[in-house]
């Protein structure tokens, strides 16, 4: 199971400081990117992503959790799509 810390400094090891700008700028200042493009950043999911790898739905939900409220754009990307990955065991209680 992969950790936020774990997450975050695989994102910020792949991070590209000139195309974050281009994409702060594109998005109106709202959010902060690594400048990770679409294609390489699903690459780098691809093993959090896994179905091996995905915690358990409690600890997923956590995780989802802390990866929303960081301020980088990708890794709230991320977090919706481990999101989908949960579609068919949400509960009533899940929502809050």
């Amino acid at each position: 199971m992969y950790s936020k810390e774990n997450i975050v400094s695989l994102f910020a090891r792949n991070a590209n400081s000139q195309k974050a700008l281009e994409q702060k700028a594109y998005m109106k200042r709202k959010f902060e990117f690594f400048g990770i493009k679409t294609p390489e950043r699903r690459e780098l999911q691809r093993p959090i992503l896994q179905k091996a790898t995905l915690p358990d739905k409690k600890q997923a939900f956590e995780l989802i959790r802390q990866l929303w409220e960081e301020p980088q754009r990708e890794l709230q990307y991320l977090a919706m799509e481990m999101l989908n990955k949960y579609n068919d065991q949400f509960e009533k209680q899940d929502i809050d």
